[in-house]
């Protein structure tokens, strides 16, 4: 008798949670708006990263409970982003999970990587972490801001 409780007690709650991960999902758009003058210098100022001008914004949030600001742009390939440090190429093993990671956050299609770039440094008594991955015809960033 348990068990034909416990189904649809089951059942219910992945709907539940269907139902909540797909609310919460960021709104996609065929093209994610071209960053503000407001925007770029405040990435800038927080992360030390200068943004192109094609850059478009994908999305931000913050978590609190890890103290950490997170955005995430599209780029077009020939105009890249200016960093403070050189970022490094991670082997190609870990770009389809960092790109499936951004999909997820982003609610975007990446498609195949090509290349994964990955740097760290200190801005204004903070930890900067950027991710940039590569395709065809675009360039994918995340930022992370640990303070």
């Amino acid at each position: 008798m348990r068990r034909y409780v416990l189904v649809p007690s089951v059942i219910l709650l992945l709907a539940f949670i269907i139902i909540s991960c797909k609310r919460n999902k960021p709104q996609s758009s065929s093209k994610p708006p071209v960053i503000t003058a407001n925007l770029a210098s405040d990435v800038k100022t927080k992360t030390g990263v200068e943004l192109p001008k094609s850059c478009r914004f994908i999305m931000s949030t913050n978590y609190a409970r890890l103290d950490t600001d997170v955005w995430l742009f599209e780029i077009e390939s020939g105009n890249p982003a200016q960093f403070p440090k050189q970022l490094n190429l991670l082997p190609g093993g870990d770009a389809p999970n960092n790109a499936k990671l951004m999909e997820r956050m982003g609610g975007i299609s990446i498609g195949i990587p090509k290349e994964l770039y990955f740097g760290v440094w200190e801005v204004s008594n903070a930890q900067c972490h950027a991710t940039l991955i590569t395709t065809t015809n675009s360039d994918y960033l995340m930022l992370e801001r640990l303070n």
